[in-house]
C-alpha cells in the first residue's frame, strides 16, 4: 500500500480511507424540554471486490444519556416520561451508504469515492441512523425516545 494524501492505495487498485466525525443531537426529557448530547466516531470506506460496491461504514459512541422519571399534565393530556438510565449508544461497524462501481475504472476514483463520502455522511443518513437506535428504560425494555440530529461535523484531514 502506498499513501497519497488522506488515501491509502492497495496494490489492486482499491481505495481505503477513514474519517472522524461528531453529531450533535437532542433528545426528550419531557414535554418541550429536550437536552442536548453529542457522538464521536469514524467512518471507514472499503472496497467490496465481489459485490463490485463502495461501502462506507460506521462506528460510533454516544455520550451518556439519562433522564428522570417525570409526568404532567399539559392541557389536554397528562404525559409520561419513563426513566431513562445512564446508558449510551453504541454502533459498530454499520454500512450507512454503499454505491456500486463500474469496471474497467475510466474515471477520477478518488473523485468518486469523495462524492460517496459526501452523500454518505451528511445529517439526514445521520438522523437515519440514530432514530433506529434503542434506548432502554430502568427495566431494559426499548422505549420511544425522539431523536433529533441538529448538527455534523467531519474531519476530512
Amino acid at each position: 500500500m502506498k499513501a497519497n494524501d488522506q488515501f491509502l492505495y492497495h496494490e489492486s487498485g482499491a481505495c481505503f480511507f477513514s474519517m472522524t466525525f461528531q453529531i450533535h443531537f437532542f433528545y426528550e426529557l419531557s414535554y418541550r424540554i429536550k437536552q442536548q448530547a453529542a457522538a464521536r466516531g469514524i467512518c471507514h470506506c472499503n472496497i467490496n471486490d465481489e459485490s463490485k460496491t463502495v461501502e462506507y461504514r460506521v462506528d460510533l459512541k454516544t455520550d451518556i444519556i439519562e433522564r428522570p422519571y417525570s409526568r404532567g399534565n399539559e392541557l389536554l393530556f397528562a404525559s409520561e416520561y419513563p426513566a431513562i438510565p445512564a446508558q449510551r449508544i453504541e454502533i459498530r461497524n454499520h454500512i450507512i451508504h454503499k454505491m456500486p462501481y463500474k469496471t474497467p475504472i475510466a474515471y477520477d476514483w478518488r473523485i468518486f469515492i469523495e462524492e460517496g463520502a459526501r452523500n454518505a455522511m451528511s445529517i439526514p443518513v445521520m438522523q437515519k441512523l440514530m432514530r433506529r437506535q434503542l434506548i432502554h428504560d430502568e427495566f431494559n425494555r426499548p422505549i420511544d425516545v425522539p431523536i433529533k440530529v441538529s448538527g455534523l461535523l467531519i474531519n476530512w484531514h
